[in-house]
C-alpha cells in the first residue's frame, strides 16, 4: 500500500542518478529481498561511489557534489520513502561503485 505515483518517482530519480554517475557506460543492478517485515531495493552502479561527505551528508536538501546539481533528489527520496515508512541508506561498495538501500514496510506475511 503506497502512493505508487510517488514511489515510481523514487525510483526513477536514483536509477537516474546512477546512470549520471557513469557516464562512459557501466552497470546498474537492482535487487530485492525480503527481511521480516521489510522489502529491501539495492540500487547497485560501477560508477565511482560515494565520496566520505556524501556518505554523511547525501540526503540533505541542497547538499551536491554533482556539477550543475541542485541537491534536492536524494532528499526527496528520503523523503518519499519517510512518508511511506521506510528509508534510504547511501553505502559504497567494497569493489566499487555505489549501493543505494532502499527499505520499505511489507504488509504481506
Amino acid at each position: 500500500m503506497g502512493d505508487a505515483q510517488r514511489l515510481s518517482q523514487a525510483f526513477r530519480n536514483l536509477i537516474v542518478n546512477a546512470i549520471q554517475a557513469m557516464p562512459r557506460g557501466g552497470k546498474l543492478r537492482i535487487s530485492a529481498e525480503r527481511h521480516e517485515n521489510m522489502i529491501s531495493l539495492s540500487f547497485a552502479d560501477s560508477g565511482p561511489g560515494f565520496s566520505e561527505s556524501a556518505l554523511a551528508r547525501g540526503t540533505e536538501l541542497f547538499f551536491t557534489e554533482k556539477e550543475g546539481g541542485m541537491g534536492v533528489g536524494l532528499n526527496i527520496v528520503a523523503s518519499i520513502l519517510e512518508a511511506h515508512g521506510g528509508r534510504l541508506e547511501l553505502q559504497n561498495d567494497p569493489k566499487g561503485g555505489a549501493v543505494i538501500i532502499v527499505s520499505l514496510p511489507s504488509l504481506a506475511a
